[in-house]
């Protein structure tokens, strides 16, 4: 085997090996009751990581500004206060729409009005989580 053949291979268990504890990292960010919960949760810490990373590359140009912001985001309290505000108001959309469910006729309407709520409720706490913008 070549020495090029080699270090292609050693790049490639280096790679799985970060695959692995980026993917662990991630999912240590999910720990809601239900799948709704579980989405809310990831897809809002995916966006204040990816944010981040984007001003870490944009202002330093580093290598890995994913990794960075990701170990940033998991050491900073935004990490647990998102994941816990944003349980709270999932579990509140879920009680109500299980309560409001026997009412069929306003349904509908009253379904989506919620949904918008949650939806706009999640961003807002979502933007009040941000990593701070780092100073170039």
């Amino acid at each position: 085997m070549s020495e090029i053949d080699q270090l292609l291979i050693s790049i490639d268990q280096v790679s799985h090996v970060r695959h692995a504890e980026m993917q662990s990292r991630l999912l240590s960010l999910v720990r809601g009751s239900s799948i709704l919960e579980n989405i809310v949760q990831f897809g809002s810490a995916a966006l204040v990581i990816l944010e981040h990373t984007f001003y870490l590359w944009h202002q330093e140009r580093r290598r890995s500004p994913f990794h960075v912001a990701l170990q940033h985001f998991m050491i900073s309290p935004n990490a647990g206060s998102l994941g816990d505000a944003l349980s709270i108001v999932v579990d509140a959309y879920q009680a109500n729409f299980k309560s409001d469910f026997v009412n069929t006729i306003l349904h509908r309407a009253r379904t989506k009005q919620m949904k918008m709520e949650l939806i706009n409720t999640i961003i807002q706490i979502t933007l009040q989580h941000r990593l701070p913008i780092p100073s170039s």
